[in-house]
């Protein structure tokens, strides 16, 4: 049975991927900076706690021994910040694998990693960036990276979140004129293609560390994505034909002019056709179906 250590185990993502690893059969090691929820993780899953990935080097070596893969889903909060802090949790977690020989890694990373149509990358994105070439440049540890766009699912945050909680109170929303499609991931799906990539043969696997990826189970513009919400949920929603103009200046003063940007703008994924050959990997491609937990 191979071990897979999970870093950022007890996060809305985290948690998702320890259970699916869990009931695929792998041996899982959860990662965590402080004690997890009871009944959040596989009563087998293994839990290291550590005061952090880079603070604790010696017990983070440990965490790793023995481990076949290791997938890299820990972040650094302070996202506002140009070094995000991601590469120094890359580098710690490298130094790691290395002295543990442990032979694969899988990186969450973002979709805003991606350079905008400007050639630039925001600051977390580019935080990320510099994650990514650590990871590549190291050398006997193949990384497979996923630049992740939003992911939803039960416990999730974020946009996709706060526009469930508006849809849910039936409040008017000012986006009925947001057309643009953005790219989103269910918990569920990425957790799969984590399965996959973990089931995944040597030579697959390396193939797939010599690109970067961007999975995608749906791309849907805001104001649809209030409407499937709104179905799911059993609500009507009030979508406002206000143009991106109209918010810019009370967005910008209450400091959410990113977000209200968001809205409007188009946040595309490359296709991951080549990533499903290598993997096996088939996502469900049904929003609908996707956003049934929300019943609950």
């Amino acid at each position: 049975m191979m071990r897979v250590a999970v870093t950022g185990a007890s996060g809305f993502i985290g948690r998702g991927v320890v259970q699916a690893l869990d009931d695929a059969g792998f041996r899982v090691r959860a990662i965590v900076r402080s004690q997890p929820v009871p009944g959040s993780l596989p009563e087998d899953a293994e839990v290291c706690r550590l005061a952090g990935l880079a603070e604790d080097p010696e017990g983070l070596r440990q965490a790793c021994s023995d481990a076949d893969l290791i997938v890299h889903l820990a972040d650094n909060p302070e996202r506002a910040e140009a070094d995000s802090g991601s590469a120094t949790l890359a580098r710690s977690l490298v130094r790691a694998a290395v002295d543990e020989s442990v032979p694969r890694v899988v990186f969450a990373s973002s979709i805003y990693a991606t350079f905008d149509e400007r050639g630039q990358a925001s600051d977390y994105g580019a935080g990320k960036r510099e994650a990514e070439r650590i990871f590549a440049d190291t050398p006997g540890v193949d990384t497979v990276v996923l630049r992740l766009p939003p992911v939803y699912g039960p416990g999730g945050k974020g946009g996709f979140a706060l526009v469930t909680k508006l849809v849910r109170r039936g409040w008017p929303l000012p986006f009925g004129l947001a057309r643009a499609k953005r790219a989103y991931l269910s918990r569920d799906n990425l957790a799969a293609l984590v399965v996959a990539l973990a089931k995944a043969d040597g030579a697959s696997f390396r193939a797939a560390s010599e690109h970067v990826w961007e999975p995608s189970d749906t791309a849907v513009s805001t104001a649809d994505l209030a409407r499937a919400i709104a179905a799911a949920t059993g609500k009507t929603p009030l979508l406002l034909p206000m143009p991106s103009a109209a918010l810019a200046l009370p967005a910008a003063l209450l400091g959410k002019r990113a977000g209200a940007e968001a809205i409007f703008s188009s946040l595309e994924c490359a296709d991951d056709a080549k990533l499903r050959e290598l993997t096996g990997w088939h996502p469900s491609t049904d929003l609908v179906a996707n956003l049934g937990y929300l019943r609950d």
